[in-house]
């Protein structure tokens, strides 16, 4: 989860996030937001998730697809999400299109 931190301090930017376990989201992730101002959506529908996503400019995705589709509907943004590939365990995609 330290990757995933360090990609969204890397962006700078203000993070809207959308998750199915909020919970999580607020003792792992949000602790760690501290000079970025935030905000987590929770208890969205599905598809107002991926519209949500695909507004954003940097995507950090995690092991499923959900936030790789919200980044190719926005066909420009980039995208950041875990691989086995990679020697860091991530990689880093821009754009899609």
């Amino acid at each position: 989860h330290e990757d995933y931190h360090l990609g969204l301090w890397l962006t700078g930017k203000r993070v809207e996030g959308c998750s199915d376990e909020p919970g999580w989201v607020e003792v792992n992730l949000c602790p760690h937001f501290t000079a970025i101002p935030y905000h987590i959506f929770s208890g969205n529908k599905a598809y107002e998730d991926l519209y949500l996503i695909s507004l954003c400019d940097v995507v950090i995705a995690s092991q499923g697809s959900f936030g790789v589709w919200g980044a190719r509907l926005n066909g420009d943004s980039v995208l950041i999400r875990p691989s086995a590939e990679s020697e860091s365990g991530f990689s880093t995609v821009q754009p899609f299109f």
